[in-house]
Formats: structure tokens, sequence, C-alpha cells
């Protein structure tokens, strides 16, 4: 790395394994590196290893924690992270009081964006190196070995199933019509069309700093409607077992049993659902109930709007 010069450009993406706590700062870093990870396979799709020029560039990561790590943090003047170099094969690094010499490479210019993507990664390589990295290549699941016979796999057993599907008159069979209108039902009552529409993400933010639900009357995410979706399917399943179930129950501990249960199941969920409404829309509930009643204690657990 030390000297006037090199016979190869190298591209550094800095990395800082156990001295980082912010989670947020963490995952950035890691996400750069998976970046730098996809212009590195780039490269040597485009230039496979024996082909001319393939020795052109390097990329590498380098951790702190690792041995000597420290000091080349140092050496190269990376006082935080994340952080990203393109030494130039003409950049020339000498140690001077255990910093970077005056010959040496233009820092500011030399430094990757501090959160790149692959495509901005690759145009600041090619226009520091002058290299010609090729068409991005980022792979998918389309693109590994076991694909092709997986899917082809897959094909054959979706022909199989409804080739069953038929044979064995399962189109005629009632609870999956019954499964189909609870899915269906589930997906109108969460919003799933707005969130498909409004192209809504499912949640913001990561970890502990995730956010599920959307203040106010804004609009859902995905996993808010979701959830409230859950909460209004459990209320109508359990209703509709009190409404047919129950009555053709001819166990009297298993009706009572069932019954107490929808009941309870029912009271949850409902509350659930109102303090929800509430929540989103600012209404307030009035109940034309006792206070003494409203106020007692087995109430409390339930955080009902009132």
């Amino acid at each position: 790395m030390e000297g006037a010069g090199r016979p190869f450009a190298l591209v550094v993406w800095f990395m800082a394994t156990g001295a980082v706590r912010s989670p947020q700062t963490q995952e950035a870093i890691d996400a750069g590196a998976g970046e730098l990870q996809h212009v590195s396979r780039t490269w040597l799709k485009h230039h496979p290893p024996g082909s001319p020029g393939a020795e052109d560039v390097f990329f590498a990561t380098l951790d702190y924690a690792d041995e000597g790590g420290m000091e080349l943090f140092t050496f190269l003047q990376i006082a935080s992270v994340p952080a990203g170099m393109v030494l130039r094969k003409d950049a020339a690094i000498a140690r001077e009081g255990g910093g970077v010499g005056a010959g040496a490479l233009s820092v500011g210019d030399d430094m990757l964006p501090p959160l790149p993507i692959a495509a901005e990664i690759k145009a600041f390589v090619e226009g520091r190196t002058g290299l010609d990295i090729g068409e991005l290549f980022i792979p998918t699941y389309r693109d590994h070995p076991l694909f092709a016979p997986a899917a082809a796999a897959a094909a054959a057993a979706a022909l199989y199933g409804v080739y069953q599907f038929l044979a064995r008159g399962f189109l005629w069979w009632p609870p999956l019509y019954a499964a189909a209108s609870l899915a269906v039902f589930f997906f109108a009552s969460s919003g799933g069309m707005y969130v498909i529409i409004r192209k809504m993400p499912m949640y913001v933010g990561s970890g502990a700093n995730a956010q599920y639900f959307l203040d106010g009357g804004q609009g859902q995410y995905g996993a808010e409607g979701y959830y409230m979706g859950a909460h209004y399917l459990g209320l109508t399943f359990c209703l509709g077992m009190l409404t047919y179930a129950l009555p053709n129950l001819k166990d009297v501990i298993g009706r009572r049993l069932l019954s107490y249960t929808c009941c309870a199941a029912v009271v949850y969920f409902l509350a659930e659902i109102m303090q929800m409404v509430v929540w989103k829309n600012g209404y307030r509930l009035h109940f034309y109930l006792p206070e003494w009643l409203l106020r007692h204690k087995m109430w409390q657990h339930m955080k009902l709007p009132f």
C-alpha cells in the first residue's frame, strides 16, 4: 500500500466490527460492504481471472478489529465510518509522523460517498481509475444454479396439484370456499388495495426505531393494516362461532366453554379495534353506564377508550 505507486488500483471499504454502538450505523456499514461486493462481482464477471487487465483493480474490506487495522485507519486518516476509499495506481502514500505524507493521495477526492449504492461505487471507481468495470451485475435468485431445476420442479408440482384438485372433487369442497372467503375478507378489511395502490411500505425504520403505525388519519402502513385485518377477522370469526357453531354443539360443557371463550375474545378484539379507531381519528366514546362500573378495575387491563 505504501510507496510511490502500485501496479493496481485498490478499492477499500472500512469496517468497524465491535467498535460501533449504533445499530443504524452498523447496518449502513454492512450495506456499503454488500454494495461493494456487487461491484466486485461485476468486475470478475467482465474480467475473469487470467484475462488481460483482470488484476488492474482489487476490492477489499478493512476491519478496525483486524490485526493492524487500527494502525491502517490512523495511517489513512479514517476518523469515522461508514467510509470507503479508492487508491489509484499513481497515488503516492508515505508515512510522515504517522499520517499520510505530502505527496500522498487527496483523501477528500478519493473517498467514496458515505452511503453509496453499487452504481455510485462503480461510477466513482471508473472516474478515479479510468477503468471500465462493465455493465453492473447484481445477482438475484434467478442467477442461482439451482433456480432452473427448482422452477421446473415447482411447475410440475403445481400441475400435479391442479390435476388432483379437479380429479378428486375438491372443487366442490365447502371448506375451500370458506377459506377463500376469509382470505378475501382479511385482504379487504386490512386495506390491502390501499397499500398496493399507494405503494405504502410495510413499516419504516429498523430495529428498535421501526415504526409500524402511521400517526393520525394520514393513512396506514402495511403492517398496521394487516394487524387490524387480523383483529377484524378474529372478531367476526368469534361472532360466527357464537351464531352458527354454538347451537349445533350438543355437549353442555363444551357449549359453555365455547361460549365463554368466544365472548371474552369478542370483548378483547372489539376493545383493541375501538382503541385504534379513537387513536387514529381522535374520536371520543361515551358510554351510558354507571360511573362505578366504568371505572371498575376489571376493565383496566383491556385499555378501553373511555
